[in-house]
């Protein structure tokens, strides 16, 4: 039988989907808006849900009540090898705003936050702001934008010493200032040994939503460490093969 902790499930659109299917997940995402390509193989997928799914415009990938990875759905193919039916699904939270233009000249003594609005609305990618937590300062001067929606926000975000990346519920900016964590990691939810190299510090955990941009303290065998989750990276296959996740920190 398949243990709990082995529990993926697929939804796409918000439709629960490839129940009993092996599936394999492979995600890596980081304090960025440059696109982050997640991929999902599938086995022995139905070809009236291989046909939904190529139609479907939001992948969502859970492990109990966290979502591991989400996004818009880039490619779906299915293929057969070794007389087994694949179905590979490609997907990425940021290709809504990789994939937009702006052209936006905001004015003088406009706040930060505002302008961010302005710009999620002129790319009409449906991207809504999920979290503003950065210096909110007014340029003295107008700010012109034209090209990729994702260059744009992350200039801007870069002007106020800050990170712009996507959440499940939407875009995010994150300043780059110590502050208390907001999460604690203690030797229960590592896998191995933290690995300090440098400036930063790399973990192997339980397989959980961690989220990105966040400040957490680990803990391990008397020792302490703080810092900002900037990357992850996650392997969850739902039967025997990898299930991990590892979270890079900047101390």
């Amino acid at each position: 039988m398949r243990a709990r902790y082995r529990n993926l499930r697929l939804f796409a659109d918000g439709l629960e989907m490839a129940q009993g299917c092996r599936m394999t997940l492979t995600a890596r995402s980081g304090v960025t808006i440059l696109p982050n390509l997640h991929r999902l193989k599938i086995l022995d997928l139905s070809e009236s849900s291989a046909a939904t799914l190529s139609g479907a415009r939001q992948i969502e990938v859970r492990s109990g009540n966290s979502i591991l990875a989400f996004g818009r759905l880039i490619e779906a193919l299915t293929r057969t090898s070794g007389g087994e039916r694949i179905t590979d699904l490609v997907f990425s939270p940021d290709f809504p705003l990789w994939q937009a233009s702006v052209s936006l000249t905001v004015p003088a003594g406009m706040r930060a936050s505002e302008a961010v609005l302005r710009l999620l609305i002129a790319s009409e990618s449906g991207m809504p702001l999920a979290a503003y937590a950065a210096m909110d300062y007014s340029p003295s001067r107008p700010q012109a934008f034209f090209g990729r929606a994702c260059d744009a926000l992350s200039l801007l975000a870069e002007t106020v010493n800050a990170d712009a990346f996507v959440s499940p519920s939407g875009l995010c900016i994150s300043d780059r200032f110590p502050r208390n964590p907001g999460l604690f990691l203690s030797k229960a939810d590592l896998l191995t040994e933290p690995i300090q190299t440098g400036s930063r510090l790399l973990l192997t955990t339980s397989m959980t939503s961690w989220q990105i941009g966040s400040f957490a303290r680990v803990e391990w065998e008397g020792r302490s460490w703080t810092g900002r989750i900037v990357s992850s990276f996650l392997q969850a296959d739902n039967v025997s093969g990898p299930w991990r996740a590892e979270l890079e920190l900047n101390l």
